[in-house]
């Protein structure tokens, strides 16, 4: 391309990157990445080949900023958390302050420890098995998922899990002796399914739980608080055999019709390793107040590769308040000297119009949320009134045929669960009809603006259509993961 007159015309493709130099002999580079491997353990890190201020290599802070820094107390560099208030945000999550480390594969069965200095009031964490998918709250990433122990300097302190939307679970808590400006070293152990905490050499904790398998090493500091740690060391721990596997659970809703009733719930359980398990456990854990009895138990001794029926009898009180509840089948053995764990929940409804036989319409949706979806037992999904091209802003409703004439007594509305609160009904009312044509009110109300299930109670006689309209909603918005109509089909 030859200027002319110190000019020159270019023609550019739309949806094309060009570059222009006064060079010649570019082309498209042929360099190829080294190929993905695991990182070998044990890894240790003293942090003193650094001078003060600079950020370890193989470290990534999430949130905070953690550098190396003279030691408190003791020669040496330690890695700080430097931060000490709150920085501009670029999204609606607090990063708290947090640096990971390690392989968020090949890390399975290990032992970190690490030593820990609290500057001042709060808590540090040492994290274990935090898989590389981000923690998700409302959109971004605020803590990771995986295991989780926290102490304070009180004390207190706790073992959790955490998964990739910010939901914990405690698993064991307690207190110690810690205190501020003090040096202690924090141990987390995860072989198998055994997750075991300890605090300078004395193991506080140890449960069973499968959740997690493979995960980086974290570090964490409560926002935003000094604090220091040192020698961090990752140890391999050797462990034989496979934790169990559940099969299909049928049914996959447990539907009872009135309290007092009573429904089969089965599975089966398989042994994926290659050794034999035994002490074999498996325990359906009911609802408060309602009974479940084995029909089927498992065997003593479960062969590599080989599965077992498993199945119950589950049993609503007589008293038992109609609702959405929820039962979980445990299953524990023993494989390789390791204690192994499987779980699964299942919903059971009592009292509730079945969702198969029922139908939805609405005044408004967005295309790819619409109304059904607020029927279809997934909370993962939603209705939506339509937001684009043109915002549909309350009152809007959705209307449900039950399939039947039903005595409804209230009905149960679940926001999207997605972290965006966009949509969230505030004020609502609720209408009931024979026909689908005449409609009464028979409840209204206002609604806390967050994620929680909700719930409206009402009485009505034989009626086949309920209708719920949202008056208020989050950002003028109406939406809805899941609605369920509580009722008894009507004599």
């Amino acid at each position: 391309m030859q200027p002319r007159n110190g000019s020159f015309a270019l023609t550019l493709r739309p949806g094309y990157i060009y570059s222009l130099t006064t060079t010649s002999g570019q082309h498209k580079g042929t360099a190829r990445p080294a190929p993905a491997r695991p990182w070998p353990l044990p890894y240790r890190e003293n942090f003193d080949e650094y001078p003060p201020g600079e950020t370890p290599r193989l470290f990534a802070d999430i949130g905070g900023a953690f550098g190396t820094a003279p030691c408190a107390g003791r020669p040496g560099n330690c890695l700080q958390q430097e931060v000490t208030e709150q920085p501009v945000r670029w999204t609606s999550i607090n990063n708290y302050p947090l640096t990971v480390v390690g392989d968020p594969e090949s890390w399975r069965n290990y032992q970190v420890d690490v030593d820990a200095l609290l500057q001042q009031p709060g808590y540090v964490e040492l994290d274990g098995r935090s898989p590389a998918t981000q923690g998700r709250s409302q959109g971004f990433f605020s803590s990771p998922p995986g295991y989780h122990f926290r102490i304070d300097d009180q004390g207190a302190w706790s073992l959790y899990k955490q998964d990739v939307r910010s939901a914990r679970s405690t698993l064991a808590s307690g207190t110690a002796s810690f205190g501020v400006g003090s040096w202690h070293r924090l141990g987390l152990r995860m072989r198998g399914d055994e997750i075991t905490v300890s605090l300078d050499g004395r193991p506080l904790a140890t449960v069973l739980d499968g959740t997690y398998r493979a995960g980086q090493v974290a570090l964490q500091v409560s926002p935003w608080n000094r604090a220091q740690f040192d020698n961090l060391a990752v140890q391999e721990l050797p462990a034989v055999g496979e934790g169990p596997q559940l099969g299909a659970v049928q049914p996959t809703l447990v539907q009872l019709a009135a309290p007092g009733d009573s429904a089969p719930i089965s599975t089966t359980v398989t042994n994926p390793g290659q050794l034999p398990a035994t002490a074999i456990d498996a325990q359906l854990q009911a609802p408060d107040g309602w009974t479940a009895s084995t029909v089927s138990a498992p065997p003593e001794q479960l062969p590599g590769g080989q599965s077992a029926p498993l199945s119950w009898q589950l049993t609503a009180p007589s008293s038992a308040t109609p609702g959405r509840y929820q039962a979980t089948i445990t299953v524990t053995y023993t494989e390789g000297n390791l204690r192994w764990i499987a779980s699964t929940t299942i919903p059971v409804d009592l009292s509730i119009v079945p969702h198969a036989q029922m139908t939805a319409a609405a005044t408004s949706w967005q295309p790819g949320f619409e109304p059904n979806l607020a029927i279809d037992d997934n909370p993962a999904t939603f209705w939506h009134t339509e937001f684009s091209p043109v915002k549909a802003v309350p009152p809007q409703s959705i209307t449900f045929d039950l399939g039947g004439n039903y005595d409804v007594s209230g009905l149960l509305y679940l926001p999207r669960q997605d972290g965006n609160p966009n949509g969230t009904i505030t004020g609502y009312n609720v209408y009931a009809s024979p026909d689908g044509t005449t409609f009464t009110k028979v409840a209204s109300g206002t609604w806390p603006d967050d994620a929680t299930q909700k719930s409206a109670s009402f009485t009505t006689g034989a009626v086949r259509y309920i209708r719920l309209e949202g008056v208020q909603a989050h950002n003028d918005n109406v939406s809805a993961a899941e609605i369920n109509i509580i009722g008894t089909p009507a004599p």
